[in-house]
């Protein structure tokens, strides 16, 4: 049965259980793996926000308790495999590394750390060689995923740096939480003419958690841990649940190879994302305290001639939601394509006299 906690039990409580999102979102814009090929990428970011979407959705700025106005940096890498041209794997380590950060009203208050890992192994059911309709080439991937825990802060070590006066973080960068979903991609292109094509389609992803401990979630679920151990008969909590996370997106853009056969992409995405009130011990939840948030936004691609390399540029603007900040962020990309098909040797010459079949 949930339990629900009224706003004179639970001030405390939404302190240290809201799910913080990364400071550096990641741009998803990655390009697909062929057959017998490796493509690693890396992600760098930077994000900035002075305001945020309170629990009612109205947009304030953010309070000086939550460190003010701030920018960051993270730096994410990207590997991907493809066993055939419709079945790969894909490892997505972002934002991944948050190893920048400033906030105005706090001046040793940080956000760094590592984020939570995403497994894919999508798995494309149609492709344009195979299914066609009036409009162009439709193609559609089913991704079973995974999301493989990394740790996050030691918040008794961050509160000793903080008693200290010295730079501290006070929440996670992601879940830290094991989960498994499943994605869902399809899209339909069609030639405007030789050199152009546009192209529309929808991607869909929903991610279910393991619950995760408590006190481990942020430093204000630690200090309430403290406390509540220091009461007698008080039990400190266990466990935090995020239950879910869904994201959704549309997207509508061209391809086009304008100067020396190097192909040029840009897509303008709308994503939504949703996370429910996360609940502790299982059953206890604290109104208010689901996250959602529609993000749009431009990113350009520009593939080289020999299609080995690739570079990516995107911003990405937070135009509504709740319990989020409303963040500005800019992705730079660069991915470099290995071709891991064995080489075969030419065959050996006839020797002279042989007969040739």
């Amino acid at each position: 049965m949930r339990r629900v906690i009224g706003a004179g039990g639970g001030v405390a409580l939404v302190l240290g259980m809201i799910a913080h999102p990364p400071v550096v979102a990641a741009d998803p814009l990655w390009p697909a793996p062929a057959g017998r090929e490796l493509v690693i990428g890396t992600d760098t970011g930077v994000s900035a926000a002075g305001s945020q979407f309170n629990a009612s959705g109205a947009r304030e700025q953010i309070p000086a308790a939550n460190g003010g106005s701030f920018w960051g940096a993270s730096l994410g890498l990207y590997l991907a495999y493809g066993f055939t041209d419709r079945l790969a794997v894909t490892l997505n380590f972002a934002p991944g590394y948050s190893f920048f950060s400033r906030f105005k009203d706090d001046y040793i208050r940080r956000m760094y750390g590592v984020s939570d890992i995403d497994l894919k192994l999508p798995w494309q059911l149609f492709d344009s060689g195979s299914v066609r309709g009036p409009s162009g080439a439709y193609s559609v991937t089913l991704s079973p995923l995974f999301h493989l825990a990394l740790p996050g802060p030691n918040y008794a070590h961050q509160l000793e740096r903080k008693q200290q006066g010295l730079a501290y973080a006070p929440s996670n960068t992601d879940f830290h939480a094991w989960g498994a979903g499943a994605a869902l991609d399809a899209s339909v292109d069609g030639a405007v003419n030789d050199n152009v094509h546009i192209s529309i389609g929808t991607k869909h992803q929903v991610l279910f958690f393991l619950p995760s401990s408590y006190e481990d979630s942020s430093l204000g679920a630690y200090n309430l841990n403290q406390l509540r151990e220091s009461l007698p008969g008080v039990d400190p909590y266990d466990t935090i649940w995020y239950v879910y996370e869904y994201r959704g997106e549309i997207y509508a853009g061209f391809k086009t190879i304008p100067v020396a056969d190097a192909s040029l992409h840009v897509l303008v995405p709308i994503s939504f994302r949703r996370v429910p009130e996360p609940r502790v011990d299982k059953n206890l939840v604290v109104p208010g305290t689901d996250v959602s948030e529609l993000t749009a936004g431009l990113s350009i691609r520009l593939t080289a001639p020999d299609n080995l390399w690739t570079f990516g540029a995107s911003y990405r603007a937070v135009v509504c939601g709740h319990g989020v900040t409303q963040a500005h962020t800019v992705n730079l990309s660069v991915t470099r394509r290995f071709d891991l098909t064995p080489e075969r040797l030419p065959a050996a010459a006839p020797a002279a006299g042989a007969r040739t079949p």
